[in-house]
């Protein structure tokens, strides 16, 4: 929405929506985020929260999804290994 009505309007300053140098995608998409409400609400303090929030948001949900897969794929090996097994007979 930010962006669209960036493009639209070529007197506003549009400089903060650009990367920065040595800025990965996801640093730049959680700083835009908190950017765009600083452009929105003028509240820079308001701004910097919400980045920190949706940062932190997705770190948490990055954490619970790789400790499901861990542990899914322990249950599994665990299943695995206790399961019996045919075993030879042995010789007398």
């Amino acid at each position: 929405m930010v962006a669209n009505a960036t493009a639209s309007d070529s007197d506003l300053d549009d400089d903060w929506l650009k990367k920065k140098d040595g800025e990965t995608l996801d640093d730049w998409l959680v700083r835009v985020q908190g950017d765009a409400v600083t452009q929105l609400t003028g509240n820079e303090t308001l701004g910097k929260t919400v980045a920190t929030y949706i940062d932190g948001a997705a770190n948490l949900s990055a954490f619970f999804t790789s400790s499901t897969t861990a542990l899914a794929g322990s249950w599994s090996l665990t299943k695995y290994f206790k399961r019996p097994r045919c075993s030879m007979p042995r010789a007398p």
